[in-house]
């Protein structure tokens, strides 16, 4: 108790943070804080001190936490940490151990936009494929962008000036601010209807920050541009500004001015080229009438009057009557000789002739048959086929006897061999060697039952797992894995740094207060 004579107790240093640490976990929940990082010291852990004008405050990101950011820090950066408040009771300093930690301001948008630059083009909207072709002479172009911006006034200009032809509509929207976004879908789906019949978008703004042109890295824009059948030129910022729009459109140009020389030609080249093809029209016309001309003129020289015509196919048609008439002559004469030659071979071969012949050839026929006497020649076959017959016989009987000669020995080798005798004792020696294998497979199984039994009993007597059954504890220091760097001398730690204990039921985190060398001998 106190001299003074009050009831208040007295802590120690140690207690009186232990009790503003409960108070802390008590009453506050893991806040946000926002600020930017100085003084940081990276060995695996982060330690840093967030700033905001004269406020600092001491921060720890243990390296189990830090793994997990997809960005770098620095000094200098601006970030939103989430964590607990405590006293580090070594030093009694107030700090923040953080879990959670985001880039704030651009360096946000940044990270944003890379994100989503990756994930579109893995999905493909950024692939050449995909690509329309811009009309080389648009005839109707639908202006996106805002009704007040410059880039209106600076579009209209050029296109009046490079290609008057083509008609302006303009589609108003909001290109910056929260509302943008959608405010830019919508005009893209206005400048997609038929009534405006558009052959050309484009989707355009002036410069400025990069908080500015965020509105056109919004994936629901960058949709919209890909599913548009129309299209697209995106022309967003100045040259140096790069946005998700301008991968996705058709064709990207560096300033609204530099879109307007893509999209149309320029009036004084289309002049020139008009006036230099009339010239060669022209040039070419005029050839060929001079080639006209002349071949005119070969052709008068060449052109004969009628009526020598008509002399000279009259007494080329009486020439070939002439020829015609002869021919005929000629062969009607041919022909007249002809029939007289058939008519002498005709006789020749009169029927009558034939008919005397032939009975002529029939009677020397019927005196040579009386002469041969048929019934002597049958005798002879009949006694011809009675002598093949027997000669049959007797070749069948031999071939009988020698098949069954052959058949009764056969007969007699089947009986000396026996093959179900061989059969029952192949089978009879299959069956040990089944026994004989069953055994040996029975007793290779006992064998490796029994050494795997010796080595699990092996592995336990080692395992560190039964030393923690015994009550000891392994001591590690966190790297991120399950289990850690293990420790296993006193110059592996340091002072004030983080530890943990492996116990038999789960681990005890914990800080190292101080270190001590055990003497030898002890």
């Amino acid at each position: 108790m106190p001299e003074d004579g009050t009831n208040e107790p007295i802590h120690t240093v140690a207690q009186a943070i232990e009790r503003v640490n409960r108070v802390l976990e008590e009453q506050f929940l893991p806040l946000w804080v926002t600020g930017e990082i100085s003084n940081l010291y990276s060995k695996g852990h982060w330690y840093f001190d967030l700033v905001e004008g004269n406020a600092t405050l001491h921060c720890v990101v243990w390296q189990s936490v830090n793994r997990r950011f997809r960005f770098n820090v620095e000094n200098g950066s601006k970030v939103n940490v989430r964590g607990k408040f405590t006293i580090y009771r070594e030093r009694g300093q107030f700090q923040i151990l953080v879990d959670r930690m985001e880039l704030a301001g651009e360096g946000a948008l940044r990270a944003e936009f890379e994100r989503l630059r990756r994930d579109l083009e893995r999905e493909g909207l950024f692939r050449p494929e995909h690509k329309k072709p811009i009309p080389r002479f648009p005839k109707r172009v639908a202006l996106l962008t805002s009704k007040d911006g410059a880039a209106v006034r600076d579009v209209i200009q050029n296109f009046s000036r490079r290609y008057p032809l083509s008609e302006i509509h303009l589609v108003p929207t909001l290109v910056q601010g929260h509302n943008a976004p959608d405010s830019i879908t919508n005009a893209i789906r206005r400048a997609m209807h038929k009534d405006l019949n558009a052959d050309v978008l484009l989707l355009t703004r002036g410069g400025g920050s990069f908080e500015d042109l965020n509105a056109f890295n919004d994936e629901m824009v960058a949709r919209a541009i890909f599913a548009c059948p129309i299209p697209v030129v995106s022309a967003i910022g100045h040259e140096k500004d790069v946005s998700i729009s301008d991968f996705v459109a058709d064709q990207r140009a560096a300033t609204p001015s530099t879109a307007v020389e893509l999209m149309a030609p320029d009036r004084l080249e289309l002049q020139q080229h008009v006036a230099s093809t009339e010239h060669q029209l022209r040039s070419l016309v005029e050839g060929s009438l001079v080639h006209f001309v002349r071949d005119l003129e070969t052709l008068n020289v060449r052109l004969r009057k009628p009526t020598q015509d008509i002399v000279n196919h009259t007494d080329r048609l009486l020439r070939v009557r002439e020829k015609m008439h002869a021919a005929f002559d000629s062969h009607f004469e041919l022909r007249d000789r002809k029939v007289i030659s058939l008519s002498l071979r005709l006789h020749r071969v009169s029927p009558h002739i034939r008919i005397k012949t032939l009975n002529e050839r029939l009677t020397n026929l019927e005196h040579r048959l009386q002469r041969s006497n048929p019934s002597t020649n049958l005798d002879g076959l009949e006694r011809r086929r009675n002598e093949s017959q027997r000669q049959l016989q007797e070749f069948l009987k031999s071939a009988l006897n020698q098949h069954q000669s052959q058949l009764r020995l056969a007969l007699t080798r089947l009986a000396r061999v026996r093959p179900m005798d061989r059969i029952e004792r192949l089978q009879g020696i299959v069956n040990r060697m089944r026994d004989l294998l069953a055994s040996s497979l029975r007793a290779a199984v006992e064998n490796r039952d029994a050494f795997l039994r010796q080595n699990v009993a092996t592995l336990r007597a080692v395992s560190p797992l039964a030393t923690l059954e015994r009550g000891y504890a392994v001591v590690t220091k966190p790297d991120g894995t399950s289990w850690g760097e293990i420790v296993s001398e006193i110059g592996g730690v340091q002072t004030d740094e983080p530890i943990r204990a492996h116990v038999r039921d789960g681990t005890i985190d914990a800080i190292v207060k101080t270190t001590s060398a055990r003497e030898e001998g002890d």
